[in-house]
């Protein structure tokens, strides 16, 4: 799990979860591919992302952890300057890549994955 330290201690844990997704896309009004492109430096995704963008989807997506501490948004803030932005967004970047690994010249040719199924057998039927 990536991780980042603000300016006053807290430890954060950034992991990209369906739900992360949901409210950063929602706060951003981005796609996730777009979050994609922004914390990977590609100059489409900059382009349509500002500094207040960045800061909503932090906030977004740390809302449990927030929340959980018991304290508001804008002390979350507060305690994010840029030496720890620069820390946010390397640890963004560092789960990005750890859960949406690139695929690999052969899988992009075949359409296929390296792994055999997408998910799990359960053993239970359809019907």
């Amino acid at each position: 799990m990536a991780r980042f330290v603000d300016s006053v201690g807290n430890e954060w844990v950034v992991s990209i979860t369906a739900a992360g997704i949901m409210r950063v896309t929602r706060a951003v009004k981005l796609s996730f591919g777009d979050l994609q492109k922004i914390t990977t430096g590609d100059a489409d995704g900059l382009e349509k992302f500002g500094p207040g963008e960045l800061i909503e989807a932090f906030c977004a997506l740390l809302k449990p952890q927030i929340d959980a501490r018991g304290i508001t948004k804008y002390d979350f803030l507060e305690a994010l300057d840029v030496p720890s932005m620069k820390r946010a967004i390397a640890a963004l970047n560092e789960a990005v890549a750890g859960d949406f690994p690139k695929a690999d010249a052969a899988e992009l040719e075949t359409g296929e994955e390296n792994n055999s199924v997408p998910f799990p057998s359960t053993g239970a039927s359809a019907s």
